[in-house]
């Protein structure tokens, strides 16, 4: 297991009268080698992973990781801000589809595909989660204006529907994801039937229902699903 073999104070992020002092090669290779860690860690586990799980994970030292990061929450920030990043390519890239609807469709699948494989990120995008720093607030503002183009571009388009609004979205995304974490263990692609439908119903005119990506739930997976719901605490 490499320890990072990083001697104290190699990613100070300031020296006196210095702007931001960049990471050491290696250090920098750690550093992603541990953001890559945690995301899978963190999507299988969500808040209850350890940093022993994360580093075991990563192939380093567990004082590596509190080198990088002297807190969860603060790993946690760094690896929604990597997030926010995706969130913020999956977005534009929408906006320069040509047809209004099939730009907003790329754009809702993106973002649940991604909220599909992190349940931490998941729960502190929809406030679940704890943060130090505004991260997820700063994720969040960023966002907002371009969810707002998203929508006022297919609104406008006539592929949707008209009274709906750019608040609409996150909800329907946060009803979607709770399906989703729900069936995670169970089936684990079962959500895109639900969101199959949702989007037919944000449609100003269908041509008819749209086919389902993934088969149906049989009795003994939705009895697992249903199994596996805890109400919050």
């Amino acid at each position: 297991m490499d320890d990072g073999g990083d001697p104290a104070g190699d990613d100070r992020d300031r020296a006196a009268g210095e702007g931001p002092r960049p990471l050491r090669r290696d250090a920098a290779r750690n550093r992603r080698r541990i953001l890559d860690a945690a995301a899978v860690v963190l999507a299988e586990k969500g808040h209850a992973a350890t940093f022993d799980e994360i580093a075991e994970r990563a192939g380093v030292g567990v004082a590596t990781v509190y080198r990088r990061f002297a807190t969860k929450a603060g790993l946690v920030d760094a690896l929604f801000e990597r997030q926010v990043a995706e969130h913020r390519r999956i977005i534009d890239e929408a906006l320069e589809v040509a047809d209004p609807w099939d730009g907003f469709v790329h754009y809702v699948v993106g973002v649940m595909d991604g909220h599909a494989t992190s349940r931490a990120l998941n729960e502190i995008f929809l406030g679940a989660g704890t943060s130090e720093s505004d991260a997820v607030e700063r994720g969040r503002a960023e966002m907002q204006p371009r969810i707002d183009r998203l929508v006022r571009r297919a609104r406008d388009a006539g592929a949707l529907r008209d009274d709906v609004t750019a608040i609409d979205v996150p909800i329907l995304l946060f009803m979607v994801g709770m399906l989703c974490d729900r069936l995670r263990y169970v089936a684990g692609d079962a959500w895109r039937r639900a969101l199959v439908v949702v989007l037919d119903g944000l449609r100003a005119d269908p041509s008819g229902p749209s086919p389902m990506p993934v088969p149906s739930l049989d009795a003994t997976d939705l009895i697992g699903a249903m199994a596996r719901w805890r109400p919050e605490r």
